[in-house]
């Protein structure tokens, strides 16, 4: 047989064909092509390209993409796209029975992922309340910014230098309203592509992956690592967090908190 490769090519426009699971007729119902169409708008907030052209038929769609610039990986937004999707048929009569397993554990967020997420939530704030420190959480929130063909939605995100500007507030406007101060993402299925944090100008940003800390700093159009936090300069957080996120998991979430409370004090 003739070995196939597949292309990538920087800022290239490629074609490509999709086919439902088993050849099920999910578009030839109206409510499956508008849950398409919505897994492609968020597909294409968090992973911008465009599409040039795109055919439904009731068993398959034809794309036409063409990538950003600097950006080759399709197939990144195609496994997106397709958790999008089947996520969205969740608790409807369209999704199979037999989908593959590897499917579903995309449809809901993974234990490891939500515990992650939640006890370096609280870390940060017991940090930031030790600290004296004022904030605001706005948690999951979805950013975007049209003009720039980018959105995000971090797992965790703080406002703390600009803290005064979101109390209250219920719409963010990111053309007049500063992104967080600091986004946190757990990546644990998939790698957080941080282009889009670039455009939407976030400062820092934490990403926790198997079980360390990787700290982003934007500098200029980019970022760079960094082994400190500007938001915390006198706390060793790519060490201290991992290790208090890892005691979470043997001694439990509440007693791990309150050691951390304890811990900081002794340090201020």
């Amino acid at each position: 047989m003739p070995q196939y490769r597949r292309s990538y090519a920087l800022g290239g426009t490629f074609f490509l064909t999709l086919v439902t699971y088993r050849r099920t007729p999910l578009f030839s119902q109206p409510e499956n092509v508008s849950r398409l169409r919505a897994a492609i708008v968020k597909t294409r907030t968090e992973r911008p390209f465009e599409i040039t052209g795109a055919v439904v038929l009731p068993d398959h769609i034809h794309f036409l993409w063409t990538l950003p610039p600097n950006d080759s990986n399709y197939s990144q937004r195609v496994s997106r796209l397709k958790i999008l999707f089947t996520k969205s048929l969740r608790g409807t009569r369209s999704l199979p029975e037999n989908v593959s397993a590897s499917r579903r554990k995309h449809m809901a967020p993974l234990p490891e992922h939500e515990r992650s997420k939640v006890i370096i939530g609280d870390l940060v704030k017991a940090l930031l309340d030790e600290l004296d420190l004022n904030w605001e959480s706005l948690g999951s929130t979805t950013f975007k910014r049209k003009d720039k063909n980018a959105g995000i939605e971090p797992d965790d995100c703080f406002y703390i230098q600009n803290y005064k500007l979101m109390i209250g507030k219920d719409k963010i406007d990111l053309t007049v309203d500063p992104p967080p101060d600091l986004a946190i993402k757990i990546d644990v299925t998939s790698k957080t592509q941080i282009s889009a944090y670039e455009a939407l100008r976030v400062p820092e940003i934490w990403r926790y992956e198997n079980r360390n800390l990787e700290i982003s700093l934007l500098q200029g159009e980019h970022y760079v690592n960094s082994q400190t936090s500007p938001t915390f300069p006198n706390f060793a957080v790519i060490d201290i967090i991992p290790r208090f996120v890892e005691m979470a998991r043997t001694t439990g979430m509440s007693s791990a908190l309150k050691e951390f409370r304890k811990w900081v004090k002794e340090q201020i």
